[in-house]
């Protein structure tokens, strides 16, 4: 551990696994010159004489290479991190791979923790496998966001050895409060596939005094890792009209990744609840528990719910919609196909057409879903 880093860090919101920190601030300097930013396309036709665009020598690219390596090592703090950023917008792969060891180098010795958080996001952004032991030796930094993206780094790289660390790790957690690292822990070891907290977690989520959204990561734990011996004890929490309706929804999320035949039928009587509310402003209130419930149906493949979920794709709300195409794209619904391209061409809700444009790469395989972009805790706004 770099000696000096501070140890103080303020609790950090709940999606480690999604959110990405804020832009950091600091004081202000200079933007690298064009001529010599990687990142930038540059024009060298006033000095030249040349046509405009004209492509680079390999000698040319390389010493814009070697500064930036150099920019990285030894300029101020902030340059360093803006140096880091440049190497994540290097559209060749080739030309990021130049940049590993200085990445991982700093990732572990730098004595700026900004500098170490953002060498790790980096190397786990672009899942660099060559990286493991660099993840596993970022998990004992005293910065908790440091910790954060090598806990994201070893989830994206499913580096399964890690799994008894990350355990020891989260049995010295709090989870008194909302802290995104211990969230993340929970998280990685269900992208692990990891039961070996499934006793543990059990016991923290009956304490009276176990923060909420802990709890809530609790529940999609049991069903990421599909721990089938909490099926029963989800299916509870689904049909008890006394919890919130955020910690049902996830109940049902997990019980579709547990895939039990059982759930079918309790998550269809949730779904008949729904529908046998008599007002209209609690059947909106119960939408994210109803999307959830259609969702662990599909994954349960039960087709006979599919007409369900086109209708929510077609709502009048465009919340509504947009997490109902999100989930098609997820799921890969083909039989959606025609809607998602009328969506993609005409939908007046900006949100809802690119989601439903990003259905359809993922349904053509160009891009990779997000994964459980669905378990939000509310409604996400879609611009008209």
């Amino acid at each position: 551990m770099p000696a000096g880093a501070l140890i103080s860090e303020a609790p950090a919101p709940a999606n480690p696994a999604k959110d990405k920190p804020a832009a950091e601030t600091g004081p202000s300097v200079e933007k690298p010159d064009k001529a010599t930013d990687p990142g930038t396309p540059v024009d060298n036709s006033q000095e030249s004489g040349d046509k405009p665009g004209k492509k680079k020598s390999p000698e040319e690219r390389q010493k814009e290479l070697d500064l930036l390596k150099q920019q990285m090592l030894f300029a101020p703090s902030t340059e360093r991190r803006q140096a880091i950023h440049q190497v994540e917008r290097l559209k060749e792969e080739s030309e990021q791979k130049f940049f590993l060891e200085t990445l991982r180098k700093l990732a572990l010795e730098d004595m700026d923790p900004l500098v170490r958080e953002a060498a790790v996001r980096l190397l786990a952004d672009i899942k660099d496998k060559g990286s493991a032991d660099v993840f596993q030796k970022a998990l004992e930094d005293e910065m908790r966001p440091v910790i954060r993206e090598a806990l994201r780094g070893i989830g994206r790289i499913e580096l399964k050895s890690a799994e008894n660390q990350i355990f020891e790790l989260l049995q010295k957690e709090e989870f008194k409060e909302n802290d995104n690292v211990t969230v993340g822990m929970i998280r990685t070891l269900a992208d692990l596939d990891s039961k070996i907290a499934a006793d543990f977690l059990s016991e923290i989520y009956a304490k009276d005094d176990t923060n909420l959204e802990i709890q809530r990561a609790i529940l999609l734990y049991y069903g990421n890792a599909e721990i089938q011996a909490r099926k029963d004890w989800l299916t509870e929490i689904l049909k008890d009209k006394n919890e919130d309706i955020v910690s049902r929804s996830y109940a049902a999320n997990a019980l579709g990744k547990i895939k039990s035949a059982d759930s079918v039928e309790p998550l269809k009587g949730v779904l008949e609840e729904i529908r046998n509310l008599r007002s209209s402003r609690e059947r909106a209130r119960h939408n994210p528990l109803k999307q959830q419930a259609i969702l662990a149906l599909i994954r349960l493949d039960d087709k006979s719910i599919l007409p369900e979920l086109k209708a929510a794709a077609l709502d009048d709300d465009a919340s509504v919609r947009l997490r109902a195409v999100k989930q098609i794209g997820q799921l890969k619904i083909q039989e959606f196909r025609d809607m998602l391209e009328y969506k993609a061409k005409h939908e007046p809700s900006r949100s809802v057409k690119k989601a439903a444009q990003e259905a359809l790469d993922i349904l053509d395989g160009k891009m990779e879903s997000d994964g459980d972009a669905d378990t939000a805790t509310e409604e996400e706004p879609a611009e008209e």
